[in-house]
């Protein structure tokens, strides 16, 4: 026998019930409504990605269970032709638009029923799907775990250029001047004729779009460079946030999936320390990924995500 993915109901599920995101109709400063609507829309797109398998498998599951139950029922005109493949066809599908039918209802008037609806579809499905990813279909197991490292990493690392570039254009008194903790004496600040050109030569409400490309912000180093050197007074959540170690290990294991397919390499293992031990093997074995250690990874990072919109709406609310 094969050995099953490790994918677990919970463990899949969790970032979806631990994590504290703010009403975004609450946040105050225009300028950082845009990322934080887009970081929303990343998030839920991850959302989509976890739970697709399990809807599929459940409405697949509705499918074949009705039409074998119409067989039952319409057996003898199956079998004396009273009925036609078009109005068997009919009947099946009427039955299946009673259930989608009963299922919206219940998920519109909320409340327990609707909870425990959904975390029995879930279960059922992580359930079929667990069973099924053997390691004949390990690939598809690990396709599907590394999207979610992958969407998320790229959800976070998005908002955090997009809502620094706002930041810095909405108050670039003392941010555009980068004169927060060097890394490396940091680069000379320059601005291009063309950019003076381009906006009129006024960059009163441009610094930040300037700046940003001095940045990388696909790599957590330029991230937290960005940052710090934006200064924000120093404020301890921003920094906080930005040097949570999660981020290391999400953007470490994100890494080795889309540069290396996914293969530990030595590189990967000279930053152990910045990465939970389940993930850890040998070099040239591929990324043990499973739904915990998936979960594990994302759930923090998604968390400061939306930290990160909160803390620097405070900070510009604040100045």
């Amino acid at each position: 026998m094969t050995a099953s993915v490790d994918l677990e109901l919970e463990a899949c599920l969790k970032p979806w019930t631990t994590i504290k995101a703010p009403n975004l109709s609450e946040v105050r400063n225009d300028p950082i409504k845009g990322p934080a609507n887009a970081y929303d829309r990343n998030v839920r797109r991850v959302w989509s990605l976890t739970i697709f398998p399990a809807v599929t498998i459940n409405a697949t599951h509705i499918i074949e269970k009705r039409t074998y139950e119409k067989r039952l029922e319409y057996r003898q005109k199956i079998r004396t032709g009273r009925i036609t493949k078009e109005q068997f066809t009919a009947v099946v599908q009427a039955a299946i638009d009673r259930d989608a039918n009963e299922r919206e209802a219940i998920l519109g008037a909320g409340g327990p029923a609707a909870a425990e609806l959904l975390q029995n579809e879930a279960r059922y499905g992580f359930g079929v799907l667990t069973a099924m990813l053997s390691r004949n279909l390990r690939h598809g197991a690990d396709a599907w775990l590394s999207a979610q490292i992958t969407g998320t990493w790229t959800a976070f690392e998005a908002l955090a250029e997009e809502i620094w570039i706002a930041a810095v254009n909405a108050h670039p008194r003392g941010l555009a001047e980068l004169s927060g903790a060097k890394r490396g004496g940091g680069e000379e600040k320059k601005i291009d004729l063309p950019d003076l050109q381009k906006y009129g030569y006024d960059l009163s409400t441009h610094m930040g779009t300037v700046l940003s490309r001095r940045y990388s912000f696909d790599r957590i180093e330029d991230v937290r460079r960005a940052y710090q050197e934006a200064s924000f007074d120093g404020d301890a959540t921003i920094n906080e946030i930005i040097t949570d170690r999660a981020l290391d290990a999400l953007s470490l294991t994100r890494h080795v999936i889309v540069h290396n397919g996914g293969i530990i390499d030595d590189q990967f293992l000279r930053r152990k320390s910045d990465l939970p031990p389940a993930i850890l093997g040998d070099i040239g074995d591929p990324l043990p990924l499973t739904g915990p250690i998936t979960s594990d990874l994302v759930s923090p990072v998604m968390q400061r995500g939306w930290d990160l919109i909160s803390a620097v709406d405070s900070w510009l609310s604040a100045h």
